[in-house]
């Protein structure tokens, strides 16, 4: 199995260059946390390891699932204690955040769809779990180089924007893009049957985003000699030829230096996250699905 970094070491220079930059910033930052589980965790880890040395002062809040009365105090000691920017993890912390009288800078991250926050548009500062389109495309495209059909599994009521966007940027990479449209998980089993396509592309979709499905895919392309591209280690777990992955601590780094970099220069825009690749060259091997050294 190899993992690819070359993404995250380039991002990680551009931080690195970056922490000197801001270094001596001194500001006052909140953390608002969604709820205390294992990623968001990981995540604070990154962020304190990337803020505690620079002098700055930095403060963690966690959100009470379902307490709306501990929610509010949150809010009322953030704006108390004079913070000068408030960087949430986690949709909850972010709804919060955007949704209370708080006039400081806020920053979201580790949301998948930030544009769902009420308040957050594309020009809002913060880091998602949403990899471009076209990044994700180049980085198939760069490892299976001789890939020419691959299938996109979608229900269109939550992703035909994106499917879209791969069609326009699939022409740049040489990759024709085949809709497997799916509004019912009973059209799944129909919709795998007699496919033309090299390899499947599973997307985060309400409509196919269950464990089961995903590993059920995964055997119907074995049987099919056809590999499966995810969006998590689960899919690595279970089978898949690549997938893009998170390490939360490394995306809590970035959001720390994105709050420092914001507390310097006094502006702040969206950015892609940090992600690995990681490819099964046994299974590649196995469907014929050549990877590029």
């Amino acid at each position: 199995m190899l993992v690819c970094q070359g993404f995250r070491c380039l991002f990680a220079a551009i931080l690195f260059c970056q922490a000197f930059a801001v270094a001596d910033a001194k500001t006052n930052y909140a953390v608002l946390v969604s709820q205390k589980i294992r990623p968001y965790l990981q995540v604070i880890d990154g962020i304190i390891q990337e803020v505690e040395n620079t002098q700055n002062a930095i403060e963690i809040f966690y959100l009470t699932p379902g307490n709306s009365q501990d929610d509010s105090r949150l809010i009322f000691n953030i704006k108390q204690q004079g913070f000068d920017t408030v960087l949430t993890v986690g949709p909850e912390a972010a709804s919060l955040a955007w949704g209370s009288n708080l006039t400081i800078r806020k920053i979201y991250s580790v949301i998948l769809d930030p544009e769902s926050i009420l308040g957050v548009d594309e020009h809002t500062c913060g880091i998602s779990l949403r990899i471009p389109v076209e990044m994700q495309l180049t980085s198939i495209s760069k490892t299976f180089s001789s890939l020419k059909k691959l299938g996109l599994m979608f229900d269109p009521a939550h992703n035909q924007r994106f499917y879209e966007a791969a069609t326009s940027a699939s022409i740049a990479v040489g990759i024709e893009i085949h809709p497997i449209k799916i509004n019912r998980r009973t059209q799944i089993k129909e919709a795998l049957t007699d496919l033309d396509v090299e390899a499947i592309w599973m997307i985060p979709d309400q409509t196919i985003i269950s464990e089961k499905i995903i590993q059920y895919v995964i055997k119907e392309g074995v049987y099919r000699n056809i590999g499966v591209i995810g969006y998590n280690s689960f899919f690595t777990r279970s089978g898949a030829v690549f997938s893009f992955e998170f390490d939360y601590r490394n995306l809590g780094r970035q959001a720390g230096l994105k709050i420092l970099e914001a507390g310097s220069k006094n502006e702040c825009t969206p950015e892609p996250p940090i992600f690995d690749i990681v490819v099964n060259r046994n299974i590649a091997k196995k469907f014929g699905m050549e990877v590029t050294p």
